[in-house]
């Protein structure tokens, strides 16, 4: 499933952006096996994998699931990292 996904953003990549090299893409695709895919890319995912009604409704399920999710604010995020630093 992942080498799927990748080979997915791969096409939507070259789709926009049909100019740049191999070695780009290539980079640019590394850097995303590395880290987070950004969310244009989701979308067109979504897009690309189901049919319009199909990915509106799981659109709006990750919204609500990313909203129900509780976030960090900076000053926690600051002080859980000054814990990590300390140890």
């Amino acid at each position: 499933m992942r080498d799927t996904l990748f080979q997915l953003v791969r096409v939507i990549i070259r789709d926009k952006h049909p100019n740049r090299s191999e070695t780009d893409i290539a980079k640019q695709m590394e850097v995303m096996r590395e880290g987070k895919i950004e969310d244009w890319i989701w979308l067109k995912i979504l897009d690309k994998m189901y049919e319009e009604a199909d990915s509106q409704v799981l659109l709006e399920q990750i919204k609500e699931l990313l909203n129900s999710k509780p976030q960090l604010d900076d000053k926690a995020l600051e002080s859980s990292r000054k814990r990590l630093t300390r140890e």
